[in-house]
């Protein structure tokens, strides 16, 4: 068998050396960045999954945003920048006269200061019949005015007549700083 020449030796040693440095220069990094593609191609699928998940809720959520921004413009009604408590108490009374309630008191109390609602403790007292005075409380629930009737007391007059002393302890709401909404 015959031996290769120095010649052959060397041209074999640099063809060697250059499929080695291709590999090592060429192939061996391409590899690697088709592997950061790949995991970046499947992070980005995952992130086009959520966005289209995400999506499909968006018509709901736009839904709620519309009712809740109603439900926010209902309260800034019902709640007013303003306190106009002397418009609410003959509100109240005229409220009271109309149901032919006698023996009125519209008393306020202590003012709760809160961030962003604030609200006035109020006392209200009259005597009526049961049908009177249900009447008053259905119109102070359907009133503009955000009103939360903390207690009630009913108690019989002491001759039995039907009429109705009653007693009652309320809170009236306003905001306190400009939030709002549109």
């Amino acid at each position: 068998m015959k031996c290769p020449d120095r010649k052959q030796v060397i041209l074999l040693a640099i063809t060697a050396a250059v499929g080695a440095g291709f590999a090592m220069f060429g192939y061996l990094p391409i590899a690697h960045q088709k592997m950061v593609l790949r995991e970046s191609m499947r992070r980005n699928a995952l992130t086009l999954e959520q966005i289209r998940v995400q999506g499909r809720q968006l018509p709901d959520l736009e839904k709620k945003v519309e009712a809740l921004e109603q439900k926010a413009v209902e309260f800034d009604e019902k709640a007013p920048r303003e306190r106009q408590f002397a418009q609410l108490w003959q509100t109240i009374t005229q409220i009271m006269n109309e149901h032919q309630l006698s023996n009125q008191l519209v008393q306020p109390g202590v003012e709760v200061r809160g961030e962003p609602v604030s609200r006035m403790e109020l006392t209200l007292q009259c005597t009526g019949s049961f049908e009177n005075v249900f009447e008053l409380f259905r119109c102070l629930e359907q009133m503009d005015r955000l009103i939360r009737i903390e207690s009630v007391k009913l108690n019989n007059d002491a001759e039995f007549s039907g009429q109705l002393n009653v007693q009652a302890c309320a809170s009236v709401y306003f905001q306190t700083i400009d939030n709002k909404i549109g």
